[in-house]
């Protein structure tokens, strides 16, 4: 009888711990189920999410791209047919000449921008990386910033330590890069004003945490804290705040963010006083020597300025 009794015990005892496992096996398997039904509604949302912004992007491209072919395209065709009329001579037909050149400029500057970003977001991010030395970056970028056109009555300053900083970076693309945020720095300063570029070197306790920290400044208006992160998506355009017009393509900071992307970096735009913007990005450093990482003293920065005046004036100084 106590046997039977025990053996009924157990037996319920066993009963009962299959029982819990199976409301443990149907909880779990009820919260995976929640969990996928969860999962599946999420990547729903971020396709549709995703569907919308493609939307959003395709619709602005056609808009403002086709505004910027449409516009030249016009100007050069009125160019053209006025030119044709051969009563025009003299200074009248040199200014029709001028406006279409200008216009062809404008339309081969907009497909170029537009094939430049399509080649950057193809491109590995580690492509064409190489140890280069701040000096020979901005080597680089002092004959591209004085070709840039459009500009006048402004000038161009880059100021840098005076000493031999090596950058592991695609020293053509950092190039183009401090190009282009200096080209927009100086299309949105007044006539008289100064776009820079300041470079400064932030040494860390470990030689291996340096980096050099990149400064672009204007004058302009400034970029209104609720554009501040749009300015950096393709074809936006920041709007003046007299006129509210747009300038540009918007494509210009769009490329400086994917070239940021393969450089491993970040830009950020801060406003300064009493106006204007200053975009700011860091990348590491290396020095050849331990005494070219501490040689800060003593040594002048080196610098050049560039003055976009008329089109027979260089404007070129070395500092």
């Amino acid at each position: 009888m106590a046997a039977a009794l025990t053996r009924g015990v157990a037996q319920r005892r066993r009963l009962r711990v299959q029982l819990d496992a199976m409301r443990v096996q149907v909880g779990d398997e009820r919260t995976r189920r929640l969990e996928s039904e969860r999962e599946g509604s999420l990547a729903l949302w971020r396709a549709k999410r995703e569907e919308s912004t493609l939307r959003q992007s395709k619709e602005r491209f056609l808009e403002v791209v086709s505004h910027e072919l449409r516009t030249p395209l016009a100007s050069i065709a009125a160019a053209t047919e006025i030119l044709s009329d051969e009563t025009h001579s003299g200074d009248s037909r040199r200014e029709w000449i001028d406006m279409a050149l200008e216009s062809t400029r404008r339309l081969t500057r907009t497909v170029e921008r537009v094939e430049e970003l399509v080649q950057l977001e193809s491109q590995a991010e580690r492509d064409g990386y190489t140890i280069v030395t701040l000096d020979e970056v901005l080597d680089e970028l002092r004959y591209s910033v004085v070709e840039v056109e459009g500009l006048h009555g402004v000038r161009c300053l880059v100021t840098w330590p005076a000493r031999p900083i090596g950058l592991e970076v695609h020293g053509g693309q950092l190039a183009r890069m401090l190009e282009l945020l200096l080209e927009n720095a100086l299309r949105f300063s007044p006539a008289g004003a100064t776009a820079s570029l300041s470079v400064d070197v932030m040494l860390a306790t470990d030689p291996d945490h340096d980096r050099v920290r990149f400064a672009i400044d204007d004058d302009g208006p400034g970029v209104p804290p609720e554009q501040r992160r749009a300015i950096f998506e393709s074809f936006h355009q920041v709007r003046e705040n007299l006129s509210d017009k747009p300038i540009g393509i918007g494509l210009g900071l769009t490329i400086c963010t994917a070239i940021a992307g393969n450089l491993g970096c970040r830009i950020r735009v801060e406003p300064r006083e009493p106006n204007g913007s200053r975009f700011v990005f860091e990348l590491p450093c290396r020095f050849r020597k331990p005494e070219d990482r501490l040689d800060s003293v003593g040594n002048p920065p080196r610098q050049w300025m560039h003055e976009y005046q008329d089109a027979d004036s260089p404007g070129f100084v070395l500092a």
